[in-house]
């Protein structure tokens, strides 16, 4: 009995791990495309500035 909650344990730790590093992945991709989107309108519109002067 003890043998079989430590092995539904540890498969929980390890699928409660991967499942975390997948998550954590998700949010990095998608944070780093968000300061992308940003940063190409900031340069976008300086561009603008520029070339109106």
């Amino acid at each position: 009995m003890v043998l079989l909650a430590i092995t539904i344990l540890c498969a929980w730790s390890i699928t409660s791990l991967a499942a975390g590093l997948g998550l954590g992945a998700v949010i990095r991709t998608a944070d780093r495309a968000r300061k992308e989107e940003f940063l190409e309108a900031l340069f976008s519109s300086l561009a603008e500035r520029r070339m109106a002067r």
